[in-house]
């Protein structure tokens, strides 16, 4: 019995740890394909354990509203997709369906920037010309900003 639940415990944590690799992987591939596609020179930025951070653009004025608004609004399908996963499945139990799961939850972190970029593109091209290591906490205020009608010129 003991054994079991170790078993349970521990292929939880290594299934979740890949999965959610994975989907945070796929979420930055997502805007990076687009871009690629769109003919932007873009590259992803890696952090920690070469965990995918950002996609990086040499010149965003390169990409059109249309791109920006693709770009970014694509990832709004993988929290959608673990909705239907969880209103199809349930909660996983094998191993190969939690990892599944995992990667959906890791896909759906929608960043403030993925916000910015969806509402308001060429806002997310002044963002992402002037990028200087901005915490989501600050993206987030300056998307607030621009919802509330104040930007930092007015401010």
């Amino acid at each position: 019995m003991n054994m079991r639940i170790s078993y349970i415990v521990l292929s939880t944590i290594a299934s979740g740890a890949f999965g959610m690799y994975l989907g945070l992987s796929l979420h930055e591939l997502t805007h990076y394909s687009v871009s690629k596609l769109a003919g932007a020179n873009a590259s992803i930025e890696t952090g920690r354990f070469y965990l995918p951070h950002q996609v990086v653009f040499e010149d965003p004025d390169e990409l059109s509203t249309i791109t920006i608004r693709i770009a970014t609004g694509l990832v709004v399908l993988y929290p959608i997709s673990l909705i239907i996963y969880l209103w199809l499945l349930g909660l996983p139990s094998s191993v190969f369906y939690k990892t599944v799961f995992f990667l959906l939850v890791g896909a759906s972190a929608v960043s403030p920037a993925d916000l910015l970029g969806m509402l308001y593109p060429s806002r997310w091209q002044e963002y992402a010309h002037n990028y200087s290591g901005e915490s989501h906490t600050e993206t987030l205020q300056i998307l607030i900003d621009r919802i509330v009608g104040r930007s930092e010129r007015n401010a």
